[in-house]
């Protein structure tokens, strides 16, 4: 990232791009020793200030790193003077961790707690310079291009979305030739001369959990492909690109991934995962070629389930219409039936929150929150809950709530019940 004072390189100023976010699983399993050791995202790489460059400019800023999965993903590169090599692993984005939950479940102890539930990291952005090269500057890069030569630095460009997973639960599945589930990593662009590419987006995870009969057509297709890294520049027109890219080819196949770099390289992505489990009486091999797919039996473990309820408005007047911000709430009371709490099973009542919408007269903003306990919540005007349900490992059986209510007060107390 940069910030532009003037022309002048040595006034602007440089900032590393940004590393590539978690998914809030892995920061979760990170942070609690679930997953040891913890699994990092790629990260960006880093900008080139304001320097004298003599009669041309040739140092680039860094790459990001690609995204991982299946695999870790790879680093970045850079462009560096004769000399100045010992800088290269400061300079340049590292790839991200691979993604290795066991089957797709978190273990603490060696005892399953839940379904590790996400895709492919994403990968990191590209580090920018202050400086352009005297090729760039005197327009002499072959092709058309809308602003040709006018860019006074060189920006990185951003990294490529991480694939997202598709979870399927049923008794029975038919995936016809015609259909297909995708959860493909994002790709990431060439950008301006001298500054660095972000890194591709790890594909994501298809997680198919069938009970009874999962039938598949031929022709059916699951895509969790990496995305692509340094690619040309997007069109702005019909047959012109956007800006010239860092790598230039007149004749290259494909282009995007040959001829001479003149920026810092993005790195390349990892492909992600497809797992299915299915019943120990199907007839679908435990093993093939294809090292993106992993098998099972399906298991009544931890087929996680949640309830919703409706947006409630406290309040202290007639129907409960009647509203103050002086409303404070009370720990919520919940009520669980005597003879529905099977050993191994678990229900987990969060609670969030909104004002008065600014839109809408008379209805609820944007809802924040999910905690536990409802006294930690701002923006009381309304509430809504969710029981997140976890069955029993082997059985299926699941706890049962009788009642919910949450109590609060406003010079009076009051009780506002929730039904099921």
């Amino acid at each position: 990232m940069v910030t532009n004072f003037d022309v002048n390189p040595n006034n602007i100023q440089v900032v590393d791009a940004s590393d590539s976010l978690l998914p809030n699983i892995i920061e979760t399993a990170n942070t609690f020793g679930i997953q040891n050791p913890p699994i990092s995202g790629s990260t960006g790489g880093s900008s080139l200030g304001g320097r004298t460059c003599g009669i041309d400019c040739f140092e680039s800023g860094g790459g990001g790193g690609g995204g991982g999965n299946l695999r870790a993903g790879t680093d970045g590169d850079v462009l560096l003077l004769p000399g100045r090599g010992g800088l290269r692993n400061s300079l340049i984005g590292q790839g991200g961790d691979l993604v290795n939950f066991r089957d797709q479940r978190l273990y603490l102890n060696n005892v399953i707690i839940g379904l590790a539930l996400v895709g492919g990291l994403g990968g990191g952005g590209g580090g920018a310079s202050s400086n352009v090269s005297r090729t760039y500057q005197n327009g002499s890069i072959s092709g058309t291009y809308p602003y040709k030569g006018e860019a006074i630095y060189a920006p990185g460009t951003g990294g490529g979305g991480g694939g997202g997973i598709i979870n399927i639960v049923a008794n029975d599945l038919y995936l016809r030739s015609t259909s297909s589930l995708l959860a493909r990593g994002g790709d990431a662009y060439q950008s301006i001369d001298l500054a660095g590419n972000g890194g591709a987006g790890a594909g994501g995870t298809v997680f198919l959990q069938v009970k009874n009969t999962i039938t598949i057509e031929n022709g059916f297709q699951t895509d969790v492909s990496a995305g692509q890294a340094n690619r040309l520049p997007p069109y702005f027109s019909s047959g012109i690109r956007l800006y010239e890219g860092n790598i230039r080819a007149s004749q290259a196949s494909p282009p995007s991934l040959t001829g001479t770099a003149f920026g810092g390289l993005g790195g390349g992505a990892a492909n992600g995962r497809i797992r299915i489990e299915f019943s120990p009486s199907s007839r679908i091999r435990s093993q093939g070629v294809n090292p993106s797919v992993t098998t099972g039996p399906f298991l009544w473990d931890i087929v996680e389930s949640v309830a919703v309820s409706r947006i409630h408005r406290l309040g202290v007047g007639p129907g409960f219409s009647a509203s103050s911000h002086g409303l404070i709430l009370d720990g919520a009371r919940v009520v669980y039936n005597t003879f529905q709490q099977p050993p191994g099973t678990r229900a987990v009542v969060v609670w969030e929150s909104a004002g008065e919408s600014l839109d809408v007269h008379g209805q609820a903003g944007e809802l924040k929150g999910l905690v536990r306990d409802p006294r930690n919540l701002k923006g009381t005007r309304f509430v809504r809950f969710r029981v997140y349900f976890q069955s029993k490992f082997g059985t299926g059986e699941s706890q049962s709530l009788q009642s919910l209510s949450l109590p609060f007060r406003l010079n009076e107390s009051g009780c506002l019940p929730f039904g099921f």
